[in-house]
């Protein structure tokens, strides 16, 4: 506090004088000859010391606070350097997947125009749940469903394994008869037929973050594992509803998945099923303003980089680095910069 009274007093001292420092200091030693000995107890020497000590002691102070003030923006500089750096890999990573939908898309419209013709999977009589036969004895069709389930599992695996994976069917999944599965690139929609009459507490279904079962109480489960990435468990729900009776009627269980990370294609809903080929899958065609705010940014630099490189004009990249060079630039004044190059 009483700093803060003198700095103010010398202050309001400071600013009467308009002849700069000189008259300052003009007035600062009037006042110590006239009110003080300070010229008349000490010689000329031991007042010109006085002088330089206080000087160089005020100097040292200052030349630590400089020091203090160059740290913390060093300090400051590295944070905002490593923010970049972190920033970036995050760019580098969502314009790979970018890249990655586009190539994918690429070779999808090469292969249609071909002309070749992808086989989809075509479920056996085995294969496929009989509702008629479940609702009528479900204890006794259990074992001879679940036999059947297991035959076809082998033998489209067989087949997946050998052709590279499944080929998808529309919705980028595929069909197993007793289950099918549909996906987006945010969650993926498996359907289950069940006998008529079936109700919700019929049902022994259960979804975590990394696993799902799906059955009817009594009768064999349909879909059972680990599920091949995790799950926002809290965001999935499922429903029960009369099946299309063009589907052969029965009811039909609907379970909404949601992805925890979003933009990617899964090749199974479970791990113990066969897998897609991933290869074959279409990609969506999506709107700017039906992406997510990070893939949305990544798309828009992606396009002005473009066009800047097209006109021979600087990408986002090198804009950015030219201006933390003029910040610099501006920041130390002292410091010679001819020669400095962006890279």
């Amino acid at each position: 506090m009483e700093d803060d009274r003198i700095d103010s007093m010398l202050l309001a001292l400071a600013q009467r004088h308009t002849g700069g420092i000189d008259d300052l200091l003009d007035t600062f030693f009037s006042f110590l000859r006239r009110k003080t000995d300070f010229f008349a107890a000490a010689s000329t020497e031991r007042a010109q010391k006085a002088v330089v000590d206080a000087v160089k002691r005020q100097q040292a102070i200052h030349m630590r606070t400089m020091a203090q003030t160059a740290a913390a923006k060093f300090d400051a500089e590295t944070k905002r350097q490593a923010k970049q750096a972190k920033e970036a890999r995050e760019r580098a990573e969502a314009e790979e997947v970018v890249r990655a939908r586009l190539e994918a898309k690429a070779a999808a419209d090469a292969a249609a125009a071909k002309g070749g013709e992808d086989k989809v999977l075509e479920p056996s009589a085995d294969g496929t749940f009989d509702v008629s036969a479940a609702a009528a004895a479900p204890a006794a069709a259990a074992p001879a469903a679940a036999a059947a389930a297991a035959s076809g599992t082998a033998e489209e695996a067989e087949e997946a394994k050998a052709d590279g994976g499944l080929a998808p069917t529309e919705g980028n999944g595929y069909d197993r008869g007793v289950y099918s599965f549909t996906q987006t690139l945010q969650d993926v929609t498996v359907s289950v037929p069940v006998p008529s009459g079936t109700r919700g507490r019929d049902l022994d279904i259960e979804v975590t973050a990394k696993a799902l079962r799906v059955g009817v109480k009594g009768t064999a489960t349909v879909l059972e594992g680990p599920t091949f990435a995790a799950l926002l468990a809290d965001d999935c729900t499922w429903t029960i509803e009369d099946a299309d009776s063009r589907s052969g009627g029965g009811r039909l269980v609907t379970l909404t998945l949601a992805k925890a990370q979003g933009m990617s294609w899964w090749p199974h809903v479970v791990t113990t099923e066969p897998k897609l080929d991933l290869g074959k899958v279409e990609p969506e065609n999506s709107k700017l303003s039906d992406l997510d705010a990070d893939t949305r940014k990544t798309v828009e630099k992606m396009m002005f980089d473009s066009r800047q490189k097209a006109m021979g004009k600087p990408t986002s990249d090198e804009l950015e680095r030219q201006r933390v060079l003029e910040r610099f630039m501006a920041q130390h004044p002292e410091m010679d910069f001819s020669k400095a190059k962006l890279s």
